[in-house]
């Protein structure tokens, strides 16, 4: 009955591309009629159908991990961004028949009764550094690049980035900067190395902190950085300009008024502040509960209403908006590739094949969503008061 259901709802709903299902020696087909396949899946277990049927995407990444299915064809993401691009899960409710809904909603039913793991997040110690060595640029940046050349490096992509957000921050010698959620410190070491400021950058992260000062001492400029291990808001201090990179996610909504609070406080009167997020542009912010169980628990992606909402409640001036969302595909297939290409580096005690497993679909996952589905990657510029200083004409 699952695969029935399965390949019913596929059929349905595939007509943007062509997807080819190989198990054994039969072969299924769907999408647009006499197209090359984008990719090809090979099924190697039958419970396949089952887990994607009950549990959608976490379901999905639950059999990759377990080796139910391996491309034969193209890559996760090829395959994952074919389903994203055609929009299954919203298109579901509304356009199966009766007798495939009902299938498909017993399988769901019959898969709670029986019972099923708890969402707990995997043990795996994230801030170990071998990890992110193995797939991040020489300053460790775990954050979407900004992509010039499609085929560049992940070092460019990222050097790139951080170059345009000094620049959108319209940092000069002598600025007081502040980086709350700094990570291993790349931003605040390349902003006084290349536009002569100071500053602060806090973390919750132990071994960020330990890193961010290690590599602060390294580049000579532990006399104007400082790295806390804090959280945001006992940071001290004013500031000529803030930012935040892929932090805000990881508050809760009913946190936002507090961190807006704290940005306020931070920020001199003529100060700005760029606000760099994982976002959502839908009315129903879903989270991916592949993400949730394995990869970032609790984490959120906000949408663009709720964030300039608060900074209109905090008075603070909203100087420019951009979705950069295309840029993480391409950042996320350049981590993929290195990450394949070096996690044989890794301790195999430690980070078994599941493990490894899981990281892949995760990166691979997160650039079919970049690639097909409705997330965003939101640059906020912001003033902290009315009048804001003045705009140059064109956009960075």
């Amino acid at each position: 009955m699952e695969e029935r259901t399965f390949f019913e709802i596929l059929d349905r709903f595939v007509d943007d591309g062509c997807l080819e299902f190989v198990q054994g020696d039969r072969t299924k087909r769907v999408g647009r009629n006499g197209a090359t396949p984008d990719a090809v899946v090979r099924i190697l277990n039958p419970r396949f159908f089952k887990r994607v049927l009950a549990h959608g995407n976490l379901g999905m990444g639950e059999a990759f991990m377990d080796h139910d299915f391996e491309m034969e064809q193209g890559t996760v993401t090829d395959f994952l961004t074919v389903l994203a691009r055609n929009r299954l899960d919203k298109r579901l409710a509304r356009g199966l028949s009766l007798r495939t809904l009902a299938r498909l909603l017993w399988i769901r039913l019959s898969n709670r009764v029986r019972g099923i793991r708890g969402n707990i997040s995997a043990h795996y110690d994230y801030e170990d550094d071998t990890l992110f060595e193995i797939f991040l640029d020489s300053r460790m940046v775990y954050s979407c690049g900004y992509v010039k050349d499609p085929g560049g490096t992940i070092e460019e992509f990222q050097r790139d980035k951080l170059q345009r957000m000094c620049e959108k921050l319209r940092l000069q010698p002598g600025d007081r900067l502040v980086d709350i959620g700094c990570g291993y410190g790349g931003l605040l070491i390349y902003a006084a190395q290349n536009f002569g400021v100071s500053g602060k950058g806090c973390t919750l992260g132990k071994r960020h902190y330990e890193r961010a000062k290690a590599n602060v001492a390294a580049a000579g400029l532990s006399d104007r950085i400082q790295i806390e291990l804090t959280p945001y808001d006992k940071v001290t201090g004013k500031f000529d300009k803030l930012v935040s990179v892929e932090m805000i996610e990881h508050l809760q909504r009913s946190e936002y008024p507090h961190y807006m609070d704290v940005v306020s406080r931070l920020l001199t009167d003529k100060g700005m502040g760029l606000l760099h997020y994982i976002g959502c542009t839908e009315r129903s912010n879903d989270h991916d509960p592949f993400i949730q169980k394995y990869i970032l628990p609790a984490s959120s992606q906000p949408k663009l209403s709720e964030v300039v909402g608060e900074l209109e409640d905090h008075d603070m001036a909203v100087l420019d908006v951009e979705n950069l969302v295309s840029h993480y595909g391409p950042t996320l297939r350049a981590w993929t590739v290195d990450f394949m290409n070096n996690h044989s580096k890794l301790d195999a005690n430690r980070y078994d094949d599941r493990f490894k497993r899981m990281w892949q679909y995760y990166l691979e996952c997160s650039a079919a969503a970049a690639f097909a589905s409705a997330g965003a990657l939101y640059h906020i510029l912001f003033a902290r008061n009315y009048p804001p200083p003045r705009a140059p004409l064109q956009r960075v």
